[in-house]
This record gives structure tokens, sequence and C-alpha cells, in this order.
């Protein structure tokens, strides 16, 4: 596979020559939203029906666990599920061993040959979501994400050098419901992503009021706007940040349309200080897959001005009206600030951001936050830095950097710092090995543990996690294949803590009934013993002495009891081929009478409903002896007791059968003290013949007219690529 050290986030879309039209003429209509939307040919993508169907080839990722990827799936759509106020609603359906996104229902899967096209030699797309949509309203009508398996490798944990599937496939599915990338740094919908990263597994405010505009439930909180340009023109593709006045947060971002008009839905009520910006540096107009213009030549500016930019209250259900701003004059000054920094509350790191036309000595660096301390700044020409201080109770978001030169010159690095919580570290486990079904109780003993953390052992997410405390959480082990595993603790922003190696997995005998349940104490009495996780290797311990078990299945084996030096109850010990040990107390009896024994009986057969008398001739028969007629006759297991049952001498019983469900079954004699014995033969138990025969035939018919299975056939219009721009594919509707 390839290997790289970044790589970019794509989408692409087909355009008909008739939505070329409609493109040309219908630019501009409307107001562009934020967070950004997917507009094209002035429509704003969106869904009909907010629940959306979605279907897994899970074969598809190959060299990963497809239990894992399943899991990692799950928590990724789970993660836009979650959104307060939005009605986007998510629904798994069947696996499926598609792989031609063009024939499916929003599918998820793995291209590892570009069957599908989209990757190139070179491409560097890292994941793609092509879409079908309607070019007379935007509505979206199949949507499906394709990861790139010809060039990069995948994991399903973050910090390696492969890139995180739940990572990529929660920016992905941001597309999914109609997202755009965004201009902010630390955002899911960032367009670039870097190995082992795991920032894109949460959302920030951007990405969550994105989710809301897409499909909101209730009155929601919205602040639109218009942006002139230094000559009073309206301001086509600028963008448009939101700052939560209280705490500094970037809370969301948009973009102007051809009519210079911003609209931001989604935002928590409050108050904020807006400020229009040129989208440029990384994040440029080549990363937007909208056909609406991105400017650049322009400056940023605050409504009120920087020094003492206006507080502009958005309120519940209601839309506020910010007015006309005027935007700066561009300037000189470009950043190049590719990824958000990280900082934990109540950390200290150095930030540096880089650029171009900076002034040596002159450029500040200046936040909106009250949690964030800033110390001097130092620069050149070509970069400036500070000391970033946050506070221990700052809240976790995206903060703004403004970069300010001395003749006041303003750029910004939207969302250049990432507040998070300190990061979770996983010191022990209270049970270091279990079953390879799963279902053991453990617990994880560790630091910074969330309430909504995930559990991830040996790459499958473990089931009926329960938080405790931020040092312990409650879980149960998931099945596994076997082997040593790693136990992940992933807390809900997606920062999550490895211990290696840290429970092994093991076929552990288990043990759920034997017969007989008593013996003769000289030994030699073989014990038929059924439950699970028998395998090769395992070893029997009787009251202390090893035996070697003839395994016949998973689920059963034989072993012949040692003799002992006692009479009495004792232990059954269940070892494991790897030595791990289950202990049984009290389950065999040791006897000083030796065992019964089947030699034979007659009749072999009789009437399902019973009735029919049976002679049964054995050795060490005894009194009060029972007889079961349809046992299974390998593990003694079942059937029914015999009714009559009589001793007519030491070696001889009689009885009458009970009624069986017809076939061959096993008898089993079972003395009062636990002793018992299986015939070497079976007894067959016959069904009544009728009283009469004949010829019988069933005929079906269907009336003339059309046959019952048709060939399905699509007519899709269109269907030429424009080679000069990202491509959707869309369906004329």
């Amino acid at each position: 596979m390839g290997s790289t050290q970044e790589a970019k986030f794509s989408f692409k879309r087909l355009l008909s020559r008739a939505a070329l039209l409609v493109a040309a003429f219908g630019a501009g209509a409307g107001m562009a939203d934020g967070y950004v939307r997917i507009v094209l040919g002035g429509k704003t993508l969106h869904w009909s029906d907010p629940n959306i169907d979605w279907q897994l080839n899970t074969e598809s990722f190959s060299g990963l666990d497809s239990v894992g990827v399943s899991d990692a799936a799950d928590r990724a759509f789970a993660t836009w599920n979650q959104i307060s106020k939005s009605a986007i609603n998510f629904q798994r359906g069947a696996d499926t061993a598609a792989a031609d996104y063009s024939k499916s229902s929003h599918l998820v899967y793995l291209d590892s040959d570009n069957s599908s096209g989209f990757f190139p030699n070179g491409s560097g797309t890292v994941a793609i979501t092509p879409i079908i949509y309607s070019t007379s309203d935007g509505r979206m009508i199949d949507v499906d994400i394709i990861f790139n398996g010809k060039d990069f490798d995948f994991a399903l944990h973050a910090g390696g050098n492969d890139f995180d599937l739940q990572d990529v496939m929660t920016h992905e599915i941001g597309h999914m419901i109609g997202l755009d990338h965004s201009p902010v740094h630390g955002s899911s919908m960032w367009p670039y992503v870097a190995p082992g990263q795991w920032l894109h597994r949460s959302l920030t405010q951007d990405d969550i009021s994105g989710g809301i505009a897409a499909a909101k439930i209730g009155g929601i909180a919205v602040l639109k706007g218009k942006l002139h340009d230094f000559e009073g023109e309206n301001l086509q593709g600028g963008g448009v940040g939101l700052i939560r006045a209280d705490d500094g947060r970037l809370a969301a971002t948009g973009i102007s349309n051809a009519n210079g008009n911003w609209v931001v839905k989604g935002i928590p009520a409050g108050q904020y200080y807006v400020y229009a910006f040129p989208i440029e540096g990384y994040m440029t107009a080549a990363n937007f897959t909208s056909d609406s213009a991105v400017k650049t030549d322009f400056g940023v500016e605050f409504y009120g001005g920087f020094g003492n930019p206006y507080q502009i209250t958005a309120t519940q259900g209601d839309t506020t009206d910010c007015g006309t701003l005027q935007v700066a004059r561009d300037g000189a000054v470009q950043d190049v600030f590719r990824h958000a920094q990280l900082i934990a509350q109540g950390e200290t790191k150095a930030v540096t951001v880089f650029g171009s036309n900076l002034q040596a000595n002159n450029t500040t660096l200046i936040d909106f936050s009250n949690q964030i301390l800033l110390g001097s700044s130092t620069s050149t020409s070509s970069m400036v830095s500070t000391m970033a201080s946050v506070g221990s109770n700052c809240p976790v978001g995206s903060y703004d950097l403004f970069l300010e030169l001395a003749n006041g010159e303003l750029e910004v690095v939207p969302g250049a710092i990432e507040v998070v919580a300190a990061a979770p570290k996983v010191t022990s486990l209270n049970l270091s090995n279990g079953d390879i079904s799963g279902g053991d109780e453990v617990i994880v003993e560790g630091e910074n543990f969330v309430d909504g953390a995930y559990v991830i052992v040996g790459g499958r997410e473990a089931q009926a996690t329960q938080f405790i405390h931020s040092t312990r959480i409650g879980f149960t082990t998931p099945a596994s294949d076997g082997g040593v595993a790693d136990v992940i603790v992933q807390n809900p922003d997606g920062q999550e803590a490895t211990l290696i190696d840290a429970f092994q997995y093991s076929a552990i005998p288990r043990y759920a009934d034997l017969f007989p349940r008593a013996g003769y104490r000289g030994g030699g009495t073989e014990l038929r013993v059924i439950g699970s996780g028998f395998t090769s290797g395992m070893s029997v311990e009787i009251d202390g002495t090893t035996s070697t078990p003839t395994v016949h299945s998973s689920t059963f084996f034989t072993v012949i009891a040692p003799p002992a030096s006692r009479t009495g109850s004792v232990d059954i010990v269940l070892v494991s081929a790897d030595q791990v040990r289950t202990s049984y107390a009290d389950i065999y009896t040791y006897v000083n009478t030796p065992d019964p024994r089947i030699e034979s009986f007659t009749p072999e057969s009789g009437k399902k409903n019973g009735g029919t008398e049976v002679n049964l001739y054995g050795d060490n028969l005894g009194g009060s002896v029972r007889v079961r007629f349809g046992v299974d006759p390998v593990t003694a297991q079942g059937g029914q007791f015999a009714g009559g049952v009589e001793l007519a001498a030491n070696s001889k019983l009689t009885m009458t059968t009970p009624s069986n469900p017809v076939g061959s079954y096993g008898v089993v004699v079972e003395l009062p003290n636990g002793q018992g014995a299986i015939a070497n033969s079976t007894f067959q138990f016959e069904g009544s013949l009728s009283a009469g025969g004949g010829c019988g035939g069933v005929a079906t018919g269907q009336s003339g007219g059309k046959p019952s299975d048709w060939l399905a056939f699509v007519i899709l219009i269109g269907g030429w690529y424009l080679l000069q721009r990202p491509k959707f594919r869309h369906q004329s509707v």
C-alpha cells in the first residue's frame, strides 16, 4: 500500500448537460448556508426524509476484523445521530456483499483495486462520497461512501501509521447529510487527514450546527447578514465566522452567496462576535464541491470592528439580521496552517503559525477566549509563535487565532486551537484472561475516563459498558477468535488509550453436564461430558489426578475416571490447552459398588406411541433402577423414563417403553446413587403404517399474461464527465 504523511478527503459529482444549463442560470438564488452546505446549481443538497438507511460491506475491508469494522461504522454514524435538535437519523440495514455504488442504496465499502474508477494513480484521496441528486430541487437520492484501499491502509485504532477507519468515516458521513468541507481546522469536515489521526471522530460546534441545519427539529437560532467588498459591491464567496462572546469558542462558519447574503442556522442561543474572512491558505476554493465562487482578495473584518466588535444576540426560534458588513481591503499576509493545535485543559503548549509576508518582530497572535492565555509573540517574516496556556475549566472546542500586524492588518486561522479534555490512561484490568465466546465481566482501571466512553477489546467493541468513575469502567468482553488482545478505552471525543496485550482469550472449557454422575472407586468408568470450549490439548483433573480426554467436538468429550483412594464427592477441573483452569466442586462421586452394564435388550424396536414390553439384560443392575429410552446414543442426554420397571434378577429388568419420536435412540440405566450405563445398541421407535395408499399429485397453474419476474432497468440522463471540476454523479428526477 502507498504511504503518505497526509492525504485529502474528497467527493465527486457527475453533471449532465441539462444540469449545467440549470446551474448557469440558477446560481445565486437564495442564501448560502453555513458550515458549509453543498450547493449545486443554486440548489442546496438535502434529504426529503431524514431517516436514512445505510448498508455496510464488511467483507471488502480485507485484513481488518469484520466485527471491528462493523463497530467502528456504528460509532461513526452514532456520532451524527446524537446531535441534539437534529432530525437526521441513520438506520443500519442488512450487511451486503455489494461493491458497486451505482447499484446500491447508501453503501459503505472499501475499493481495493479502483473498480469504482474514483482512485486513479496519484489521486491522494483517502475516501470519496458519490452523490446522486435531483437537479430540480437538490434532493439527494443515493449517497455512498467508498474507501481507497488501493493506495491506503486503514486501522481500527488511532495513533499508528494507517488511517483510522472511524475518523475517516465520520468525515464522510458529514458529506452524506449534505455538508461540504469546512474551513475550521479542527472540524470533522476539514478537508485533510493524517495517518493515525483521531480528531475527526468527534464533531465541533461547526459540524453540529451543520447537522442541525441539514435537518432540524423545532425552532433554531439563526443569524444572517450581507457582505460587501471594500468598494461596496456584493461579496460572493466570503467566509463568515461566529465566535461565542462568553468563552471565545468558534461556533460556526458560513459562506456568502452571489448576492453577498449569508445565513448560519442551528447555533446555540447566546451572544456572538461575527467576522468576515477570506478562505485561503490550505483551505481553498478547490476544497469545496459547491459550485459557487470563493473570493479571497479582501481582509478580515468584524461587525463593529476588531477593537470593539458588536455582541450580536442569537435567540432560540428566531432569526437575527446582523445587517451589512463592508470588509477590509486585501492584505499581504497569508497563513499556512494545516491542522489544529490540540491543547488539553490545564495544559501549556507552544503554538506556531507559519505564513508569508508577516512582519518580523511586529506580528502578534490574539484570541477571544478568557480561558486561554497567550504569551508574548515572537515573529519572523514567515512565522509567529507564542505559548498558549489553557485553563483547567476551559470549555472544549475550537478557538480562532488572529494574526495582527503593526499596520493593523489582520489574518485569521479559524479553529487553530482545539481544546480537548485530558486524554484517558489505562493502567490495569482486574481480569486478564477469558473465554473466546466472550461474556466475561471485567473492570478496567485508569484515569480521565468519561461517561459514554467505549471499551474495545481486540478491535471489537465491548458489551454492557458501564461508566463507574473517571478511573473505572466495567464491561463485558466481546467474542474473539482467540489470542492476546489490546484493550482500548475511547472517550466520546475520540481520544483513546491502549493497554497492549492486556487480555488473553482462550478456548476455556466449561462444564454443563455429565453421565454418569457416580462410578466405582476402582476406576475405569467412562464419563461423557458436555459443555463448551473443548479443544485438543486440554486435560481433566478428577480429584487431583490428571487424565487426557478424548475430545469429540467443542461441546463433548469422554474421559476414563482414574482409581480413587476414597469414596465420596470429588472436584473436577477442566484445564485448557493454554493452562486456564476452571474448577467444578463435588460434581462426581466415587462409590464402592461396581458399575452397572447393559449387555442386550429385546425386542430392539417398538411403536412410537410406546407400550412395547422390553427385557433388558446386564450386570450389577441393582434395585430401584430407572431406565431411559430415547436418549442421545453418544452423550447419554435426553430421553423419557420407561414405565413399570421391575428387577426380575440381578441381571434382568422388564419394562414398558415410553412414547418417543420415530428414530433410533440410546438406552440408559441409572442407579439411585448416580451410577449408570448406556447400551451399545439402540432402540428403534417406528411409525404406524397407514391403512391404505394411492396415487397423489399437486398441480399449480397461472393465468396467462405477464411473467412473474421481470428484468429491472434504469435510465440515467446525461453521463458525461467534466474533467476540469470535482465531480458528482446525478440523476434528473
